[in-house]
């Protein structure tokens, strides 16, 4: 029996088929949401009431309220700290990023989230992004593990 898998990009979509060729169960892997995991695992463990003092970054992004400021005032949003340790963090970072880094890669996008809106311009924020990177293949490769299981 082989499996045969369809790789559709920029919808990453995997197709498992049975024995016969049969499509038998799709499953759609989005990279903004894989980014999204990988920048949340990286910054708190996934961990939504994470605090870091040494640079007031709250929440399991690890929003910084420069950040928080920026969305508010561009967008004419009203989100507040603790909406940092909600769900709406994830708002926020796609708000602060469609600002900063509309039509960039994940790894420019990552250096931005770390470095500030020229932040993939910044030398310092290039291990970060590779962080980003490499956890996002770690996020694809289990998902698929376990799809496959």
């Amino acid at each position: 029996m082989m499996r045969k898998i369809i790789i559709i990009l920029f919808g990453l979509t995997f197709y498992k088929t049975n024995a016969d060729n049969n499509i038998i169960k799709p499953i759609i892997i989005d990279y903004d949401i894989l980014f999204y995991l990988a920048i949340a695992k990286i910054e708190s463990n996934y961990n939504y009431n994470a605090f870091n003092i040494n640079e007031n970054a709250n929440g399991i992004l690890q929003i910084r309220p420069i950040a928080l400021r920026c969305v508010n005032e561009y967008y004419k949003t009203k989100y507040t700290i603790e909406d940092c340790y909600t769900y709406r963090a994830f708002e926020i970072m796609k708000l602060y990023l469609e600002r900063w880094g509309k039509d960039l890669s994940y790894y420019d996008k990552a250096r931005i989230w770390n470095g500030g809106a020229f932040g993939y311009k910044k030398e310092s924020t290039k291990k970060y992004a590779n962080k980003v990177i490499n956890e996002m293949q770690n996020i694809h490769k289990e998902l698929i593990r376990y799809y496959y299981k």
